[in-house]
């Protein structure tokens, strides 16, 4: 459950706080097995908690083309694929890359805006604290929570490149990542556009392997993306990637290359937009993982 409410105290000036309640049970089964091979009997466990998460933000807006958001937010995402509750604070939406299923957030985001008739800029800082559920150093105990190819199910964005996306999902106990970025989407033609983005983070490891790069967070990341509307329906999107060097696991022993990475998405759809074709190739350029090429149809109902 929860309680939100949102206030006005002067016409520029938007402010949001909300309160949500959550209980986590949670379940354990630990075998303990001694140097020479010795089993104990497994010990179970059980923990119940009642968790209070307060957000609050506030939007700035003194004039058309400047807008400043600040937020900030406790959140843990819910084990379900659902959620009643606000997502987003103050126009900022939660972050669910890092934290995995049971996992908690504290974050504090602060992000300016310049929009013009036909480009807008954004500049960004993120500072997150992440906590997943993990009892030991072998990983977390709700990295498997997943639907694959949910994202198939949705309908497609025109700007779906052009969102900010890791590799994969990098799963860990614990860390936190201060983060500072910059973008510019420009309208070119009626049916051209680009956006280029560029992001500076530092993330750590703060349980089981302190100090440690967490997985898959590159320091610099930048990437420079274009949209064609040939046709009616019909979307072409182009997108290059740059990423420094980075771990693909907790422990730190699997190092993936500096180097780019590239994709090509083309996607048609039907008048009544029940059918829908898309063709694409991707991991292109990228020395860590085989090019792919692939083709999907897709029939809503």
């Amino acid at each position: 459950e929860y309680v939100s409410t949102r206030v006005s105290p002067i016409a520029s000036l938007n402010l949001q706080a909300d309160l949500s309640h959550m209980r986590i049970d949670t379940d354990s089964v630990s075998r303990t097995r001694r140097a020479d091979g010795m089993t104990f009997l497994p010990e179970e466990g059980h923990a119940s908690a009642d968790h209070f998460l307060p957000n609050v933000g506030g939007v700035f807006k003194p004039n058309r083309a400047w807008t400043l958001r600040v937020a900030r937010q406790d959140w843990i995402r819910p084990v379900s694929f659902n959620t009643l509750s606000p997502v987003a604070t103050a126009g900022i939406p939660v972050d669910d890359v890092f934290t995995l299923p049971g996992g908690r957030l504290n974050r504090t985001k602060a992000q300016l805006e310049w929009e013009t008739d036909k480009a807008l800029t954004t500049a960004w800082f993120d500072d997150k604290q992440i906590r997943n559920i993990a009892f030991d150093p072998f990983g977390p105990l709700n990295a498997a929570t997943e639907l694959a190819d949910l994202s198939r199910l949705e309908q497609r964005s025109l700007q779906w490149l052009a969102q900010e996306t890791l590799e994969r999902t990098p799963r860990f106990g614990s860390g936190k990542v201060v983060e500072w970025g910059l973008s510019h989407e420009r309208v070119l033609l009626d049916n051209l556009s680009l956006h280029l983005r560029y992001r500076l983070a530092n993330g750590e490891n703060t349980r089981w392997f302190k100090q440690n790069a967490l997985p898959y967070l590159a320091r610099h990341q930048g990437s420079l993306g274009v949209m064609w509307l040939p046709a009616p329906r019909w979307s072409i999107q182009a997108q290059a990637i740059y990423r420094s060097e980075r771990f693909s696991d907790e422990a730190n022993n699997n190092l993936l290359h500096a180097g780019f990475d590239g994709t090509i998405l083309s996607s048609w759809q039907t008048y009544r937009k029940d059918w829908q074709l898309d063709v694409y190739a991707r991991s292109l350029f990228n020395r860590d993982q085989p090019p792919g090429i692939g083709m999907a149809a897709s029939y809503r109902f």
